[in-house]
C-alpha cells in the first residue's frame, strides 16, 4: 500500500503540480482544495504526511495546524509547511516537521517527503 500525502492548498494548479511529482514516485496524493473541509478530509483519509499551505482564504494554514495538532486523530501526522513566507515563531516551528519554501525544486520536494515518511 502506497504512503499517502495530503496536499492542502487553495490553488488547484499547485495541488496538481505536487500530484504530478509525487505520484510517479509511488505516493498516493490526497487533494484538499482549501482549508474549510481539510480536517474532515484528513481524518477520513488518514494520510502519512500533510503538505500545508499557510496563506489561504477562510481559515489560514496556521489555524488549521493548531486544529490538527489538538485532534487526537491527527496530532501525530507530520506536517510540512509549503509557503513563500520567510519568518515563523518558535511556537509554530515546534508543531511542524519541515518547511518547503515556494518556489522550490522538485528534487527538494521529493527529498523532504522521503525524509518525513520514507519511501512509498
Amino acid at each position: 500500500m502506497a504512503k499517502k500525502v495530503a496536499v492542502v492548498d487553495d490553488s488547484r494548479e499547485f495541488i496538481d503540480f505536487v500530484k504530478g511529482v509525487l505520484e510517479p514516485e509511488g505516493y498516493e496524493v490526497i487533494s484538499v482544495l482549501g482549508s474549510l473541509r481539510a480536517r474532515e478530509i484528513i481524518r477520513e483519509s488518514k494520510p502519512d504526511l500533510i503538505l500545508l499551505d499557510i496563506m489561504m482564504p477562510g481559515r489560514s494554514g496556521w489555524e488549521l495546524l493548531d486544529i490538527l495538532k489538538l485532534d487526537p486523530q491527527t496530532q501525530e501526522i507530520p506536517i510540512i509547511i509549503t509557503t513563500a513566507m520567510r519568518a515563523f515563531t518558535a511556537r509554530q516551528k515546534d508543531k511542524i516537521r519541515d518547511v518547503l519554501r515556494k518556489p522550490f525544486d522538485i528534487g527538494v520536494l521529493v527529498e523532504k517527503v522521503k525524509a518525513a515518511i520514507g519511501e512509498p
